[in-house]
C-alpha cells in the first residue's frame, strides 16, 4: 500500500487519478481522532524553508493510498501554519480535518436536532441556545466529524453506523484492558421551575347584591346616603388587588302591585312632634328603589417554585463490589411561561420550528437565519399564544402537558449520564494498517480473545491512531474501544424524535396529543414512571381563571335594610322620640363586601416526587460473569 500527498485548493474535489501524486514525500504519518473531536494529521516532510502560509501557496491537502488497483482517500485537511517539530531537514506539519464551513455544518446539524423530546429550550440559558452541545444533553451520542469529507452527524455511545467484526485479526500482544470508574448506580434529579403566577379577570357582583334584597332591587329609606357611599368607577377596594370597573346605582320606579304592595314608595307612617309637648303630626319617609351595577376587576400575582424529584437507577454488572456511586443532578427550567419561544433576530431557524411573535404562534416554513425584522413570508401563522397566559395563571407547572414534557426530557438527561458512565472498560488493540485504515469513531468493533470474559467483546471506537513509520516501514493502527457493562442484551440505538406517548403543549408542535390519565406512563426511550396527578399544590389560589363572583366575595352583608329601618322608626316615634327622622339617620343602609384575599406570599413552594419503578440498563458489550 502506497501513500500519496497532494496540495490542493480548498474547494477542489478529490479525484483518485489526479491526486495520486507525491507533492511531499511522507517520511512519517500519524492520524489521530478522539470521539467527539476532529481528526488531526501529522506528516514529516522535507523542510520547505519558507513560510507555509505565504500568498499563492496551497494550504489544503489530500492524503490517499493505493489499494486493490485504486487510489482511496484517507484524509482531507487544512494546514495549521506553524510546524510542531523541526528536526534538521525534516519538519512535522499538522492538518485539521475541520472544513472551512465546519461551524456552519455543525449549526445545520444542530438545527435538525432542535425537536422534542430530546431537545427542550426550557432547560437552556438564553445565551446558550445556539450552542450545538446543547442538543446532546438528552442524547447518548456525540458529534462525529468525518476526516475525509468534513461532514458531521451523530454517533451513539454504544453503536456506530458501521460495524467491524475483527475476530482475532489483531496483534495479540497489543491487547490492553483498562478499568475506569465504576458506573453510576443512580442519578438523583431535582428539577425546579419558578414563575410568577399571574391572572386577572372581571366579575359582576350585581346579581349577588340583588339577591340580598327579597324584592330584587336595592331599597332603603336613606337613599341619599346610600347613593353618596356607592362605589365609584376606577377606585380600588382598600389596598387589595380589586378595583371598581363599572358602577352605577340607578334609581327606578318599580311597578305598582296593587294590594300586594310589594314595592312601597314610602315608609310606615309614624308620629312626630315639632317640639316637646308641641303639635304632633304623622309623617312618612321616601323609600328609594335602585337597580345596582357593580363590576369589579381583580389581579393575582404570586411567586411560585415547584420542584420535581426522581431517581433513575442503573442496572449494571458488578465491576466493583458494593458500588454506591451516584450523581445528584440539579436542573432549573428557564422562563416556563413561554418567553424562550420568542422570535429573535439574527437567529438560525429550521423548518417546522415554532416561535411567538406579537403574541401569535408561527411555524417556520423554510430554514433560514432571521433578519433584523420579522419576515412573515417565511412563517405560517398557527394561532394565538394562549398557552403563555394559561401557564402564567396556573398554580402548578409539572401537572400540565408542558410540565410532563419537561419531566420526560429530564429523564433522558439522567439516562444520558448513566449511559456515559456505563462504558467503564476501555480495551486497546493494535492492527494492520491495510486492514484498519478506514476505521473511524463512528464504528463499533467486535473482537474475540480467549483471555477476555466470554471470549467475545464489542465496543464503540472512542479513539484511533493511524501510523506509517518511515524509519521502520511499519504501518499500524491503534484503536481504543469503550465497552459498556450493562445487563441489557439489546443494542440501544439513537432514538429519533417520534410522536407516540408525547406530552406536548398545544400550539408548539406539529400535532397535539391527549394526556391519558393512566397510572403509569413511558418515556420515548421506554423508561416507565408513575403519574403524579394526586400531588396537587394546596396553597394560594389554585385556579384563578375559574374564580366566580361567589368565590371572590367571601361575605356580602346588608345592614339596616328598609324593613329594619321601618321597625326602628316605628319604635322611636312620638312619644318615645319626638324626631323619628333623627332616629333614621342613626341607621343608614350599608352594603358591605368582604373579598377573597388575593395578597401574595413571598414564594409558595410545592414539591412533587415521581416514582420510576424499574432501573435502566446499557447494552452488555462484555459478560463479566462468563468463564
Amino acid at each position: 500500500m502506497k501513500l500519496y500527498f497532494a496540495w490542493v485548493e480548498k474547494a477542489e474535489k478529490f479525484n483518485p487519478e489526479i491526486h495520486e501524486r507525491e507533492d511531499e514525500y511522507i517520511f512519517n504519518l500519524k492520524i489521530n481522532q478522539r470521539e467527539g473531536g476532529i481528526a488531526i494529521a501529522q506528516i514529516e516532510v522535507l523542510n520547505p524553508k519558507h513560510g507555509l502560509l505565504q500568498q499563492g501557496r496551497y494550504k489544503y491537502c489530500y492524503i490517499s493510498y493505493r489499494e486493490a488497483q485504486k487510489n482511496h482517500l484517507l484524509f482531507k485537511g487544512a494546514l495549521i501554519g506553524m510546524p510542531i517539530k523541526i528536526d534538521g531537514e525534516v519538519v512535522c506539519l499538522q492538518f485539521t480535518s475541520a472544513s472551512e464551513d465546519h461551524f456552519k455544518k455543525l449549526q445545520d446539524v444542530y438545527q435538525t436536532l432542535k425537536k422534542p423530546p430530546f431537545f427542550d429550550e426550557l432547560f437552556m440559558d438564553e445565551h446558550a441556545r445556539d450552542e450545538p452541545v446543547e442538543a446532546l444533553e438528552a442524547r447518548p451520542a456525540l458529534y462525529y466529524f468525518c476526516r475525509k469529507t468534513g461532514d458531521i452527524r451523530l454517533s451513539g455511545f454504544f453503536e456506530g453506523t458501521s460495524h467491524i467484526d475483527l475476530g482475532e485479526n489483531f496483534y495479540r500482544d497489543s491487547l490492553k484492558v483498562e478499568v475506569g470508574q465504576a458506573p453510576l448506580c443512580a442519578v438523583d434529579v431535582v428539577l425546579s421551575a419558578q414563575w410568577k403566577q399571574q391572572a386577572e379577570g372581571y366579575q359582576d357582583l350585581s346579581p349577588l347584591i340583588e339577591a340580598q334584597f327579597p324584592e330584587g332591587l336595592v331599597n332603603t329609606l336613606t337613599g341619599k346616603d346610600l347613593t353618596a357611599k356607592w362605589w365609584k368607577a376606577g377606585e380600588r377596594i382598600g389596598h387589595s388587588a380589586y378595583w371598581i370597573e363599572e358602577s352605577e346605582l340607578e334609581e327606578v320606579n318599580p311597578p305598582s302591585t296593587g294590594g300586594l304592595n310589594l314595592y312601597p314608595k314610602s315608609s310606615v307612617a309614624v308620629w312626630q312632634a315639632d317640639e316637646e309637648g308641641g303639635e304632633k303630626r304623622q309623617i312618612c319617609f321616601k323609600r328609594s328603589w335602585y337597580k345596582p351595577t357593580l363590576k369589579i376587576g381583580w389581579n393575582y400575582r404570586q411567586k411560585r417554585q415547584e420542584t420535581l424529584n426522581f431517581t433513575l437507577n442503573h442496572l449494571t454488572q458488578n465491576l466493583l463490589p458494593d458500588n454506591q456511586r451516584r450523581l445528584k443532578l440539579k436542573l432549573s427550567l428557564q422562563n416556563i411561561v413561554g418567553e424562550n419561544h420568542r422570535w429573535r433576530p439574527l437567529h438560525s431557524y429550521t423548518q417546522g420550528f415554532n416561535v411567538v411573535y406579537m403574541n401569535t404562534v408561527y411555524t417556520c416554513l423554510t430554514s433560514h437565519i432571521s433578519a433584523d425584522t420579522f419576515e412573515s413570508k417565511l412563517w405560517q401563522k398557527k394561532g394565538n399564544n394562549s398557552h403563555v397566559h394559561e401557564q402564567a395563571g396556573r398554580s402548578s407547572f409539572f401537572l400540565t402537558d408542558r410540565g410532563f414534557e419537561a419531566f420526560k426530557h429530564a429523564v433522558e438527561i439522567a439516562r444520558t449520564h448513566l449511559a456515559a458512565s456505563a462504558r467503564a472498560i476501555t480495551i486497546k488493540i493494535m492492527g494492520d494498517f491495510e486492514q484498519l485504515h478506514h476505521i473511524t469513531t463512528d464504528h463499533t468493533v467486535t473482537l474475540q480473545d480467549d483471555r477476555l470474559p466470554g471470549g467475545t467483546v464489542t465496543g464503540k471506537v472512542i479513539g484511533y491512531n493511524l501510523q506509517a513509520d518511515g524509519k521502520t516501514g511499519r504501518r499500524f493502527v491503534h484503536i481504543s474501544l469503550g465497552v459498556a457493562i450493562g445487563l441489557d442484551q439489546r443494542s440501544i440505538e439513537l432514538p429519533a424524535p417520534v410522536s407516540e406517548d408525547g406530552y406536548v403543549e398545544a400550539g408548539f408542535c406539529t400535532a397535539d396529543y391527549q394526556v391519558i390519565p393512566e397510572e403509569y406512563g413511558k418515556t420515548i426511550s421506554g423508561i416507565i414512571y408513575k403519574h403524579w396527578y394526586d400531588q396537587q399544590p394546596t396553597a394560594g389560589v389554585l385556579y384563578p381563571y375559574a374564580l366566580t363572583a361567589s368565590d371572590i366575595v367571601c361575605n356580602l352583608s346588608v345592614e339596616n335594610n328598609a324593613v329594619h329601618q321601618n321597625q326602628h322608626i316605628f319604635i322611636h316615634q312620638y312619644p318615645k322620640c319626638s324626631n323619628p327622622k333623627a332616629a333614621l339617620r342613626e341607621i343608614p343602609t350599608d352594603i358591605r363586601l368582604e373579598m377573597l384575599n388575593l395578597s401574595s406570599w413571598e414564594t409558595l413552594k410545592h414539591e412533587i416526587f415521581v416514582d420510576i419503578p424499574e432501573p435502566w440498563s446499557a447494552p452488555q458489550h462484555i459478560n463479566l460473569q462468563s468463564l
